[in-house]
């Protein structure tokens, strides 16, 4: 037996009533399309109060993991658990639930504590890695996906993450590198 089986096949041993209603909240209010409507909205705050490279990075890195997962759903029209608790349609494989939260929160944390204490940084990305790894329990706890959806749900969001991350420290030492060719004030 697959390990994807014998993880699903696990999942009504330990289902309860209020396990249930949680996983169901976060299956709501952590739903892709939602994180990423609700991220162009931060990122139009942060456009507002002059952190435009933030809100442009924030948005672009939430909407590419959303559109990388609807391709590659679209490419292995994996199926999903005939053995769901709730409705779902679509492809299984990945799991945007998995990959978006990760790049919402993650990039989040990215943003807001960057250019702050180490322990600061540790005790936010554990806090993420915590909500996100839940939130993939949920999938699977929910029968909505297989262990291995998730899986390659964590790894797009992880790629989508980093690369959005490389390409903004490396954009942001190149533009404090440049030179300034402005005429001075006199």
């Amino acid at each position: 037996m697959s390990l994807d089986l014998s993880v699903n096949l696990f999942m009504p041993a330990i289902q309860n009533s209020l396990l249930t209603s949680i996983s169901i909240f976060i299956d709501f209010i952590f739903d892709p399309v939602l994180l990423v409507f609700i991220s162009l909205i931060i990122s139009i705050y942060f456009y507002s109060i002059k952190k435009k490279r933030d809100g442009i990075l924030f948005f672009l890195s939430v909407f590419a993991s959303g559109i990388l997962v609807e391709t590659l759903k679209f490419i292995f029209s994996r199926e999903r658990p005939l053995n769901s608790l709730i409705p779902e349609v679509g492809s299984a494989l990945p799991s945007g639930h998995a990959s978006v939260t990760l790049v919402f929160f993650g990039m989040l944390a990215y943003i807001f504590f960057r250019n702050k204490k180490f322990e600061e940084k540790i005790i936010a990305y554990i806090l993420v890695g915590i909500l996100v790894l839940f939130t993939g329990f949920t999938r699977i706890y929910l029968c909505l996906h297989w262990l291995t959806d998730v899986l390659c749900g964590f790894v797009v969001g992880g790629i989508v993450l980093l690369v959005g991350i490389w390409i903004n420290e490396r954009t942001s030492r190149a533009a404090c590198e440049k030179p300034n060719h402005r005429s001075p004030v006199r």
